[in-house]
């Protein structure tokens, strides 16, 4: 995840300031800009394949877990996923917030709708990715 810094003031209202992600000292890529180009490959399914048990066991609330929200951080051939955008809970009633019951369950949700956004990318875009 994207290291939390502070609020800062903007001309457009307060702003939340994070960590610029970096692969091999250049703003890393989002992983739907990966995927278009190289596809799902070996690295990435292994990167996925570690990311997604973070989540569930840190029960990280996601409004969005989207490959347009995911950097690549690319370090000693070794590539991690980061979430640079949205977070949060979009449920319409928080429980996730207040019971690991219901995180747990919100957290596969929104892996397996990653997993469908991430698949309509590679199709024809036909109907809708949910």
């Amino acid at each position: 995840m994207a290291r939390w810094h502070r609020m800062v003031e903007t001309t457009l209202g307060p702003a939340s300031e994070t960590e610029l992600i970096q692969s091999n000292n250049k703003i890393a890529e989002t992983l739907k800009a990966y995927l278009f180009r190289e596809g799902l490959t070996r690295e990435i399914i292994q990167s996925i394949n570690i990311f997604e048990p973070w989540l569930r066991e840190l029960l990280v609330h996601t409004k969005k877990l989207i490959p347009d929200n995911i950097a690549i951080k690319k370090d000693k051939g070794l590539i991690t996923l980061k979430i640079v955008d949205g977070l949060g809970c979009k449920s319409f009633i928080p429980l996730p917030k207040y019971s690991k019951y219901f995180a747990a369950i919100y957290v596969e949700r929104r892996i397996k709708l990653f997993w469908s956004r991430t698949h309509w990318n590679f199709s024809s875009r036909r109907g809708t990715w949910k």
